[in-house]
């Protein structure tokens, strides 16, 4: 895996944990908490994990059946959306810009292949 000059933090997602997963998630679920005003400490930056982990350790908790503790019941993790993943994703990793500053795209269909194309 070819890892950028800027990356922090890499957990291969084959490799992850279920411990490591419920973190990941846990620092998701943080960020979502702040911005609800659930939460008045803010989170930790979410910039050290990739989309892929991210994504990965949402699997991971979501498919996980949950722990079942001694009284019977059964304790699981909340999860995210995918959607809200990728949402936090590009959020913590991208800046936005003024839309009149933006160069606009086109996406052009040749033969049932798809390009994008800068409009400068």
């Amino acid at each position: 895996m070819t890892m950028p000059d800027d990356a922090t933090t890499l957990i291969e997602p084959a490799a992850m944990t279920l411990a490591d997963a419920r973190a990941i998630v846990s620092d998701c679920l943080t960020h979502v908490w702040y911005r609800e005003g659930l939460r008045d400490d803010p989170p930790a930056s979410l910039a050290g994990y990739s989309l892929a982990q991210l994504v990965e350790a949402n699997r991971i908790v979501r498919d996980d059946p949950g722990d079942r503790q001694p009284d019977g019941t059964t304790r699981v993790m909340m999860n995210c959306d995918d959607r809200l993943v990728a949402a936090l994703y590009v959020a913590t990793h991208y800046e936005p810009e003024d839309q009149r500053d933006a160069t606009p795209i086109a996406i052009l269909n040749n033969g049932g292949l798809f390009y994008i194309k800068g409009l400068e």
